[in-house]
C-alpha cells in the first residue's frame, strides 16, 4: 500500500501559494514503478512543494516521481521529496486533512484503476482550486447552494408568521406612530413598540429605545442596572474587544467581580470548567452569541441552550444574559425561547431592518428589564421616560422588514463564502452550513489582503464609493482597525459592510447586504 500527501508551503508574500486544478495518481502495483503525473501552476513566487511518499516495500526508490511543472516557477522556488517507512492503516478514510497537506490512500486509488476509472483525488481549501472567472464560480455556486437557500426561506417564512403574529396580537395602529415631546409620558407608540418586541421575543417586558445608542450600550445597561457592589459578572468566553473594555471599567469603577471562562467556545464546551468557575457570588453569566474579531463560529442555539442548561443546575438564580446582536431571525427561535433570561441587541443590526436610524433594545424577564429601563433613566422613572423623536413607525416598519432583510444577508454570506473557499481561503462559517449570524470571515492571510478587500466593498458601495477606507486606532480596541461601510445608516452592519483588525492572521469580517444582489455584484467584481 502507498501514501502520498502533497501540501504547500506558504508564499512570503502571503498570498496563494500555488494553484493545483488536480493531482491524477495512477498505479500498478505497490511494488512496482508507480508514475505521479501532477500539473502545478504557481500563482507567486518563493513557493515550494513537498512530497511524502510512503511504501510498504523498503525499496522505496524503485517508485519513481514525474512532475511536470507549468506556470511562472522562479529559480528560488523547488520540490522536496521525502521518502519514510510509515504505513498508514487501510480502514483510514481515502482523503484525510493533516495541517497543511493531504493524505490520500492508495489502496483505493487500486480498486478505482481495477474498475478502469481515473482516481482524482481533491486538493485541500488552502490551495486555488479553480481558474473560473468569478462569474462561473457564482453560477456554480448557484446550484450548489440550493437547499442551503431552500432552508433560509423556510426561516424568513417562519419568522416573518411570528413577526405578523406580534403585530395582530399587540394590535398595533396607525396612530401608534404618535409621539411625545418633552418627557415622553404617556407615548402609547413607545409602549406598543415594547410589547411587540416582547411578543415576538417569547419574553415578559421589552425596551426599545433609540436613547440606546448601541448594542453595547445596551448590554451595560442592562449589566449595571443587575449587579451591585461585591456581586460577581462572569462571562462564558471572551467577549469582543469593546466590551472587554466595557466590562473591565465597570469592575473597576463598581466594585463588581469580573471573571472570563476564556477557554469556552463553540468548539469547546467544557461544561466542568465552567461549574467550576462559578460561585455563589456570581450574579450574571454572560454569553456572546456572535464572533466578535475571534476566528471561530457564532453559538448555535442549541449549545446556548446547553451552557444555560448547566448554569441553571449550579444556580438557577444566575441570570442569562445572552448578547443577541447579529443573531435575531437566522433561525426560528431566539435564545429567549432557549432558557436565556435577558437579551440585548442593536436596532442598526437585524431587526432593524436596515432603516431604524439608531437605538437599541432589551428583553427579557419583567424585573430585569425594570432594571436595567432604571439604569438606562433613572430610578422611579425607568422604561416610562423618554421621548421616542418620531422613530416608532421607523421601528416597527424595520421589525416588519427584519425577516426579509436578514434572509437577504444569509443568502449573500453563503454566496461570499463559497466564493472565497474556491479562491482558497479558510472561511467560517462554510457556504452550506447553518447560520447563526449575519458574518462570514475569511482568513486572508495578510494585512495587504485585508484592507485591498474592505477597499473593494467600500468601491461597490452605494454611498462614498469614491472613498478608500483607511485603518486607523479606535477606541476599546488594541490594534487598528480597518471598516469599510458605504451605508445609509453611519455604521449598519445590517447593510453590506467589511472590517477587521490589523493583526494576524488578518480574518475579514463581512456582513449584512440588504439585497443578495447586491453582494452578488461585490463578489463578481472582486
Amino acid at each position: 500500500m502507498c501514501l502520498l500527501g502533497i501540501g504547500c508551503l506558504e508564499s512570503v508574500r502571503g498570498n496563494l501559494a500555488l494553484t493545483l486544478p488536480y493531482v491524477l495518481l495512477w498505479t500498478y502495483k505497490a511494488s512496482s514503478l508507480f508514475h505521479l503525473i501532477a500539473k502545478l501552476t504557481w500563482a507567486c513566487r518563493f513557493c515550494a512543494l513537498c512530497v511524502f511518499v510512503s511504501l510498504r516495500e523498503t525499496t522505496a526508490l524503485q517508485a519513481a516521481l514525474i512532475f511536470i511543472v507549468s506556470g511562472h516557477c522562479e529559480p528560488r522556488s523547488g520540490v522536496a521529496i521525502q521518502f519514510t517507512s510509515c504505513v498508514m492503516d487501510s480502514r483510514d478514510l481515502l482523503c484525510r486533512s493533516r495541517s497543511d497537506f493531504i493524505v490520500i490512500d492508495l489502496a483505493y486509488a487500486e480498486k478505482s484503476l481495477r474498475r478502469r476509472r481515473p482516481f482524482f483525488a481533491k486538493i485541500p481549501t488552502c490551495m486555488s482550486q479553480t481558474k473560473l472567472t468569478p462569474d462561473q464560480i457564482i453560477k456554480e455556486a448557484k446550484v450548489a447552494l440550493t437547499k442551503t437557500w431552500e432552508r433560509f426561506d423556510e426561516i424568513k417564512a417562519h419568522n416573518q408568521a411570528k413577526v405578523l403574529n406580534a403585530f395582530k396580537q399587540a394590535g398595533i395602529q396607525n396612530s401608534h406612530y404618535s409621539w411625545v415631546t418633552g418627557y415622553g409620558y404617556d407615548d402609547l407608540g413607545k409602549d406598543k413598540l415594547d410589547e411587540l418586541y416582547a411578543i415576538y421575543f417569547n419574553t415578559e417586558a421589552a425596551l426599545v429605545r433609540p436613547q440606546l445608542v448601541s448594542g453595547t450600550h445596551a448590554i451595560a445597561t442592562a449589566v449595571l442596572g443587575n449587579l451591585n457592589a461585591g456581586d460577581e459578572l462572569v462571562t462564558i468566553g471572551n467577549p469582543y474587544d469593546t466590551l472587554s473594555t466595557v466590562f473591565k471599567k465597570i469592575s473597576q469603577k463598581y466594585n463588581i467581580n469580573y471573571k472570563v471562562i476564556s477557554e469556552i467556545s463553540p468548539e469547546n464546551l467544557d461544561l466542568e470548567l465552567i461549574i467550576q468557575s462559578l460561585s455563589p457570588k456570581t450574579k450574571v453569566a454572560f454569553l456572546q452569541r456572535s464572533r466578535g474579531y475571534e476566528w471561530r463560529d457564532s453559538y448555535s442555539l442549541s449549545k446556548l441552550q446547553t451552557l444555560i442548561s448547566t448554569i441553571k443546575k449550579f444556580n438557577p438564580n444566575i441570570i442569562c444574559f445572552v448578547d443577541n446582536c447579529y443573531g435575531e431571525f437566522t433561525q426560528t427561535q431566539e435564545p429567549t425561547d432557549i432558557g436565556a433570561d435577558i437579551i440585548a441587541g442593536s436596532l442598526i443590526k437585524n431587526p432593524g431592518g436596515g432603516i431604524v436610524a439608531a437605538g437599541a433594545y432589551i428583553a427579557g424577564k419583567q424585573a430585569y428589564v425594570d432594571a436595567a429601563a432604571e439604569s438606562l433613566t433613572a430610578p422611579g422613572i425607568g422604561s416610562h421616560g423618554g421621548c421616542m423623536f418620531d422613530q416608532t413607525r421607523l421601528m416597527m416598519q424595520g421589525f416588519f422588514m427584519a425577516p426579509l432583510i436578514v434572509s437577504e444577508a444569509l443568502k449573500g454570506m453563503s454566496l461570499a463564502a463559497y466564493v472565497f473557499s474556491k479562491l482558497g481561503y479558510e472561511t467560517i462559517p462554510a457556504f452550506d452550513a447553518d447560520r447563526n449570524d449575519i458574518i462570514q470571515s475569511i482568513k486572508l492571510g495578510s494585512r495587504e489582503a485585508l484592507i485591498d478587500l474592505c477597499a473593494k466593498v467600500q468601491a461597490n458601495s452605494a454611498v462614498n464609493s469614491m472613498f478608500s477606507p483607511v485603518p486607523s486606532p479606535i477606541s476599546g480596541y488594541d490594534d487598528e482597525i480597518i471598516m469599510a461601510s458605504g451605508s445609509f445608516i453611519e455604521g449598519s452592519s445590517i447593510e453590506l459592510s467589511c472590517d477587521g483588525p490589523l493583526r494576524e492572521p488578518f480574518i475579514a469580517y463581512l456582513q449584512g447586504g440588504l439585497s443578495y444582489a447586491h453582494t452578488e455584484l461585490l463578489l463578481a467584481a472582486l
